[in-house]
């Protein structure tokens, strides 16, 4: 089950495919993200295959944090590794989406300076050809950090995944796309320049 955390409430957000039992996400080791300011240093950022051709992810920023799911219907991990590359490259405003069986979760990223704001919607009922606008969509997630510390917890995550299970098991439990390992390159290099 996907769940958010927004002003100190838990919601349950949506339930994976019958069939599918992912991973639970730890509570613990999360605790520290508590009580921060809105815009925050602390940014975290996971994403796991769940199953053949579904996959969870997990993003806190501050005190609050949502888990979307994703199936492979989109290239999620790619589309949101380009969007955050987007960022660092000087974009002003970005979008990635995730695509579900049916519904959607819209990652939003509205850059002024060196900081983002992401917003982060879910549309649980929305099929692959609706298009709904951004008002219609439950607001999961909406918090504001600096553009790197984004980027960074964005690259890390994506990093540890392909430590974890590799580019050919990626692709096979993905199945329709292969792990964005070029997109990974070039926002890690666009971290690289922005430290140097």
């Amino acid at each position: 089950m996907s769940e958010a955390r927004r002003n100190g409430q838990l919601t349950a957000v949506r339930a994976l495919p019958s069939g599918v039992i992912p991973e639970r996400w730890p509570r613990q080791g999360w605790s520290h993200l508590r009580n921060l300011s809105r815009v925050s240093a602390n940014v975290e950022f996971e994403f796991r295959l769940v199953g053949t051709g579904w996959a969870e992810g997990r993003i806190a920023i501050g005190d609050e944090f949502a888990s979307p799911t994703a199936s492979y219907l989109s290239d999620a991990l790619g589309d949101l590794i380009r969007a955050v590359g987007a960022l660092c490259e000087g974009a002003h405003e970005v979008r990635a989406s995730w695509d579900e069986e049916p519904g959607e979760y819209r990652w939003i990223f509205q850059r002024v300076g060196s900081t983002v704001r992401l917003r982060l919607l879910g549309f649980p009922h929305l099929r692959g050809w609706e298009v709904a606008p951004d008002g219609d969509g439950e607001v999961l997630l909406d918090a504001e950090c600096p553009v790197s510390d984004l980027a960074s917890a964005i690259a890390s995550g994506a990093q540890r995944l392909l430590d974890e299970v590799g580019a050919d098991a990626y692709e096979e439990k993905w199945v329709e796309h292969p792990f964005p390992a070029d997109d990974l390159a070039a926002l890690e290099q666009s971290l690289n320049d922005t430290s140097s």
